[in-house]
């Protein structure tokens, strides 16, 4: 729904890929961003299971999430697509 797929690695999650014409994609995500925090909640501290649970939790439910891309930080919104 969001068109993000995942790893955790170091114990940082991190963007492995993302779906052309998704959220996330749209949003400007791009492979090797870190994900700082899910809806406010720190991703380290979040299981994997429980952030896919949240970037499936919907059609048209939005997600913030804090990004990381070298030094820079970014918020981002970005509302999930159900896929056909």
């Amino acid at each position: 729904m969001s068109g993000l797929h995942l790893l955790r690695e170091g114990g940082r999650t991190t963007v492995y890929s993302v779906d052309e014409n998704s959220p996330a994609s749209a949003e400007g995500i791009l492979p090797r961003d870190i994900i700082d925090k899910v809806n406010g909640q720190s991703a380290s501290a979040l299981t994997m299971d429980a952030i896919r649970q949240i970037l499936r939790s919907g059609d048209r439910v939005q997600i913030a999430l804090e990004l990381r891309r070298g030094d820079n930080l970014r918020d981002i919104r970005i509302i999930l697509k159900k896929s056909i």
